[in-house]
């Protein structure tokens, strides 16, 4: 690089990086923030959160206090809508911080007459499509034959649990609640006196703790193969 070139890339590049070097993260944060603002989409996403949270006031708890509590089926869904929207709304979040930081750099190589830019519009991403399909695949598309992984003597405990098994090819959706359930037995020393008691008591089903395990390994190698 010439140094008429050093020069004028030290000039360009007196952006928010250098202007802004002792409260960086704050100008930052403020940037992404009105630049996320701005996005229709962001402000939809947060607006369905809120309407999840309020409709279901013991998800609110949970999901921001730490409050173990029985949720119901319809709230273990809310659940499941407000962490897909939050994905969403971190992946805005994300493509916004990569977007600030790549103006700067842009800014140069526009100057420097290193780039030919030529302006092309980019196809709108439609969230709500995007998310009426994961959620016709979550709940409607069947994956997992548990004939396949599971033996009698599995289905034996999952009766002694008191779990109802359907006789069908279960959705990605049946096979989590089926493996919340089988969870809600579940035990260890590093769980506190809230969690203990919020959980059942598997010794009053006359399952062992060694078939129970297995049956727990089983479940975890399902959810590894289909990526649930």
């Amino acid at each position: 690089m010439r140094p008429l070139e050093i020069l004028e890339m030290k000039e360009l590049m007196n952006s928010f990086m250098n202007q802004y070097e002792n409260g960086f993260d704050g100008y930052f944060e403020q940037q992404r923030q009105e630049n996320l603002l701005e996005r229709e989409d962001y402000k939809d996403l947060q607006e369905q959160i809120k309407m999840f949270k309020e409709k279901n006031p013991k998800i609110q708890d949970f999901l921001e206090n730490d409050q173990v509590a029985e949720l119901t089926k319809e709230e273990k869904e809310a659940i499941l809508e407000i962490e897909y929207l939050e994905g969403e709304i971190h992946a805005l979040e994300l493509k916004e911080a990569f977007k600030l930081g790549f103006k700067e750099s842009m800014i140069y190589f526009q100057e420097m007459e290193m780039l030919n830019l030529h302006k092309k519009s980019q196809p709108k991403i439609d969230y709500r499509e995007l998310h009426r399909k994961w959620k016709e695949k979550y709940f409607n598309k069947e994956l997992v034959d548990l004939k396949k992984y599971f033996s009698e003597k599995d289905f034996e405990i999952l009766t002694k649990l008191g779990i109802e098994i359907k006789d069908k090819i279960y959705t990605e959706y049946e096979f989590e609640l089926l493996d919340g359930d089988v969870i809600d037995y579940y035990k260890s020393d590093d769980m506190d006196e809230e969690e203990l008691k919020m959980g059942k008591d598997l010794e009053k089903t006359g399952v062992s703790i060694e078939d129970y395990n297995q049956l727990l390994d089983k479940i975890h190698n399902i959810n590894m193969e289909y990526n649930f």
